[in-house]
């Protein structure tokens, strides 16, 4: 038997405390092809957007408590076509609360040949793991294809992934890295102890140098910047004294994330190559 699912969820808070679910649906339930979208919050919260700029998942105007909980349905946004979104956590047995961690997720159906855009909103430090997939009905429950994003989150950074369905059944995934947000990585991954500390201060220093040059468009200066901020993360080789090896004091998941974010950055200024 089908319940308004976001009476259900209402009903599921304060008749059974020990779990809350609440799932809100645009059309009605997801039958068949299906581009699912998930993650936990906190370290950030999370929403898609298509191109006719219609949201789902978590609204950012709303406020989540610490375990990543959304307690006013009226926060969920499920504007996309045939869009379900969806918020889960089940109490700790040990801790008699809430998990820390919420899972949200956002599926579409029939999302092929459509682009959207996947906003993480920081609410506190910490690594954001957002799971992409594409199921294909003749398939069954498996994922036609499948990827990870990792990401460092500060509070209230926001980062972006653009990711396009193809019509097969597949999607492509594009960083888009702002001014801003290899020093919020560095910051993110500095508060975390994921970098020595006397690292810390001339990676910091790098990249509030690659802000400053973005903020004024030089673009040649901000390119061999970010490819001395790729020499210390050990990705390119480099000759001076600024472009030293540092990646031995990075460590994971931290040097990657840097590593991929330099990159896309990189991507986006004239003369690019990187190899």
């Amino acid at each position: 038997m089908k319940l308004n699912i976001c009476f259900w969820g209402l009903v599921l808070l304060f008749v059974h405390p020990t779990i809350i679910v609440a799932q809100n649906s645009s059309t009605g339930p997801i039958t068949h092809d299906i581009f699912h979208v998930s993650t936990g919050t906190p370290p950030g919260l999370m929403w898609l957007e298509d191109t006719q700029q219609h949201r789902s998942g978590v609204n950012p105007s709303y406020q989540l408590d610490k375990y990543g909980i959304l307690r006013d349905e009226k926060g969920e946004l499920f504007e996309i076509t045939n869009s379900i979104t969806e918020q889960q956590n089940e109490d700790d047995p040990d801790a008699n609360q809430p998990r820390p961690v919420t899972p949200w997720s956002v599926s579409i159906n029939n999302a092929q040949g459509q682009t959207y855009t996947i906003h993480i909103k920081g609410i506190t430090y910490g690594v954001q793991n957002i799971n992409i997939s594409d199921h294909k009905a003749a398939k069954g429950i498996q994922p036609y294809s499948k990827k990870k994003v990792v990401m460092l989150i500060t509070p209230n950074s926001l980062k972006q992934i653009t990711v396009i369905v193809s019509d097969q059944y597949t999607f492509s995934t594009t960083r888009v890295v702002e001014k801003g947000d290899l020093l919020d990585d560095v910051k993110s991954a500095c508060h975390q102890d994921f970098i020595d500390s006397k690292v810390c201060k001339r990676l910091e220093k790098k990249t509030e140098a690659i802000q400053d040059a973005l903020e004024k468009r030089h673009k040649e200066e901000t390119g061999k910047l970010v490819r001395s901020f790729l020499c210390n993360l050990g990705a390119l080789k480099g000759d001076g004294d600024d472009d030293r090896d540092d990646h031995d004091s990075i460590k994971e998941p931290a040097l990657n994330i840097l590593i991929a974010d330099a990159k896309a950055l990189l991507q986006t200024l004239p003369n690019n190559d990187h190899h």
